[in-house]
């Protein structure tokens, strides 16, 4: 395919993410439309011609306050030219006027496409991994008859196998994120706290190995490859 033919699908696609009242069309539209930007190298300048997207905050699916989850959208933020923070809905209770979380979300900053893009990537990888875990933990308890570290273990690697795929892939793309998307964030997220996403309780070395196959095969699968 030219770079012309390319660059005017490019723009085809983000006008049919950003102007499509079918939520599904519209991200897979996204999502493809990244693809070849990072395949073919296009820069924003030869974008930006006819079609200049803004920057949009993105959220993801509820994760439901697991630790690895938090690793995963920085690994998938840092790679696909984003930045992210975690929101969270809340209830406060009368009596003791704590707040309990609830639907805690991460939230990609970025270009529309990039941004959807990331955030479909990470609610794909984010239900595969749990999927794949407790699976994991299942094999063992049959095989040990227990599965004490084997999840947190598994996810564990399975975040670092993807990061290291995604880095592969995006270090031969060369691939940054847009200083605009940058600066936006930085004005956006100041004084946000950092949250700790500590997984190495109870380690099992197995079972993390077996989760940096797992990641990496997802994404060898084609999140940036297509």
């Amino acid at each position: 395919m030219e770079r012309n033919d390319t660059i005017r699908k490019i723009k085809n696609l983000l006008e049919l993410a950003g102007d499509n009242p079918n939520e599904n069309e519209a991200k897979a539209a996204a999502l493809a439309a990244q693809r070849l930007i990072a395949k073919h190298d296009i820069k924003d300048s030869e974008l930006m011609t006819t079609y200049e997207e803004a920057i949009k905050e993105i959220e993801s699916g509820s994760y439901k306050g697991n630790p690895w989850a938090v690793r995963l959208g920085r690994a998938i933020a840092d790679n696909f030219r984003c930045r992210m923070y975690l929101t969270y809905n809340g209830t406060r209770s009368w009596y003791t006027n704590r707040v309990t979380k609830t639907e805690e979300r991460v939230v990609f900053m970025g270009y529309e496409t990039d941004a959807i893009a990331a955030t479909e990537t990470f609610n794909h990888l984010y239900t595969m991994g749990n999927r794949l875990a407790d699976k994991e933990c299942r094999a063992a308890r049959a095989k040990y008859g227990t599965a004490r570290g084997v999840k947190n273990s598994f996810l564990l690697g399975y975040v670092d196998g993807i990061k290291s795929e995604l880095e592969k892939q995006c270090k031969a793309l060369v691939l940054v994120t847009p200083a605009k998307v940058s600066e936006y964030a930085d004005n956006r997220t100041s004084g946000f706290a950092t949250k700790r996403t500590n997984l190495r309780n109870a380690y099992d070395s197995e079972s993390y190995d077996s989760g940096v196959y797992a990641g990496r095969s997802s994404m060898r699968q084609g999140a940036l490859t297509e």
